[in-house]
């Protein structure tokens, strides 16, 4: 116990002169950029206070470098944690149109961070929000502004709930990708959502964009028929019909069951489609209607043999595995 007491002395010892050696590097304006900023990686957050007070300075000098400031303000990430005027000087430059990008972005990382661990930045939660909006309204690095949106919808904000469902019924005025506005409404989904997803769904071009709107359709009972359609459609893309699959299995798993007789036993569908969705049956809980149903179990079986998908056979050797266990 002595001797592991001894090497872990010993380790932290080393571990805190390589950290020392990195943040004076990191400090040093006569090093190269790649020097300080491969050191930074190593540095991690600055908790001594003359560290503290040198990454301030740095992160204050308007001609260091943006990459270099934007390193200084994510080791002041603890810093940040309960200070409230640092909190301000933060949300001020996420408002300064001609901070530089690298800048803003740590800033938005520092402040993101400050939610969940300091509350302090609920008093300044106005504030941080309209800093927010701000980007997504500004003429702001697309990554920027896409950020902003993020963390907006993670708060539930209804101003950034009501622009993106706009964009996914005027696709002229959207700013993000329609599968992406999907996953952020997603944070909060409302029931006046479903209308639109619906439509996104059933005739969109864009396949990411239906694959998002199908998912959170799962939970949208009214829906349920809209899913069983398109798992039906032999016209229908693979993926989709999948997607479709695995929102009935939670919603309606009899009227899941009872589609996958029809599908999983017609030797004209696409055996990895047949795999993809067997398999899905195979982490269902409730498969009585399928399981019980003779016919059927004789069909898939002949099916199985027939195949020459391996995929199919192996999944089907899952799927008897687990109903002989049952």
């Amino acid at each position: 116990m002595a001797a592991y007491k001894k090497t872990l002395k010993e380790n932290l010892e080393k571990a805190k002169q390589t950290t020392q050696k990195a943040i004076a590097i990191f400090f040093d304006p006569e090093n190269s950029k790649a020097d300080r900023l491969g050191a930074f990686g190593i540095c991690g957050t600055f908790n001594a206070a003359a560290d503290i007070k040198r990454a301030l300075t740095v992160f204050r000098d308007p001609n260091e470098d943006p990459a270099i400031r934007a390193s200084a303000l994510q080791g002041l990430i603890n810093y940040a944690t309960g200070n409230e005027e640092f909190i301000d000087e933060l949300i001020g430059l996420l408002n300064t149109e001609t901070a530089a990008t690298e800048l803003k972005e740590a800033t938005l990382s520092v402040l993101h961070a400050n939610t969940f661990s300091s509350s302090l930045l609920t008093t300044k939660r106005p504030d941080y929000m309209n800093a927010l909006k701000n980007l997504v309204e500004s003429d702001a690095a697309k990554k920027l502004q896409l950020r902003a949106t993020e963390y907006l919808a993670i708060e539930k904000d209804e101003y950034i709930q009501r622009k993106l469902l706009s964009g996914l019924e005027n696709p002229e005025e959207s700013f993000v990708k329609p599968e992406i506005a999907i996953q952020l409404l997603s944070y909060d989904l409302h029931a006046d959502h479903y209308p639109t997803l619906r439509k996104i769904a059933e005739a969109s071009p864009n396949k990411k964009a239906r694959k998002e709107a199908l998912r959170n359709l799962a939970a949208d009972q009214e829906s349920a028929s809209l899913l069983e359609k398109i798992l039906n459609d032999k016209d229908e893309d693979e993926e989709i019909r999948h997607v479709s699959a695995v929102g009935l299995q939670s919603m309606e798993p009899d009227v899941l069951q009872n589609s996958l007789k029809g599908i999983l036993t017609d030797n004209t569908e696409n055996p990895i489609l047949q795999a993809a969705l067997l398999n899905t049956l195979n982490y269902s809980d409730n498969t009585e209607l399928i399981d019980e149903d003779e016919d059927f179990q004789e069909k898939l079986e002949h099916i199985t043999q027939e195949t020459r998908s391996r995929n199919l056979k192996k999944t089907y050797k899952s799927y008897v595995a687990k109903k002989s266990k049952k």
